[in-house]
């Protein structure tokens, strides 16, 4: 199945270059934490870096990069995983009084 064409239950991928993806997630799943992690293990290749960023409106959404400013102040989350530090995150939007690194700003 191509990154085009990946989808599972309450997101699918609207393209991506490389180790980065875009998925826009369904309403109905914004607030359920694992469909996003779905989205992540489905997309990403075990050993490799990987960036997977999340919108909720396909029409905001970006299917390419480099991301426009309306894109990227648009995502809902972002998911990134570096082997090389063993670091893994999933960081959803800022709402206001999150410490600074915890969220997506």
């Amino acid at each position: 199945m191509s990154q085009h064409a990946a989808a599972g239950n309450g997101w699918r991928s609207v393209g991506g270059t490389g180790d980065r993806h875009f998925v826009v997630i369904d309403g109905s799943a914004a607030e359920n934490t694992a469909v996003y992690q779905d989205a992540a293990s489905a997309l990403c290749k075990a050993g490799r870096t990987c960036v997977v960023m999340f919108w909720n409106d396909e029409r905001t959404a970006a299917s390419k990069m480099p991301l426009s400013a309306d894109q990227a102040g648009s995502r809902v989350a972002q998911f990134t995983r570096s082997p090389t530090t063993g670091n893994e995150r999933l960081l959803f939007r800022c709402r206001g009084g999150e410490p600074a690194g915890t969220c997506l700003k």
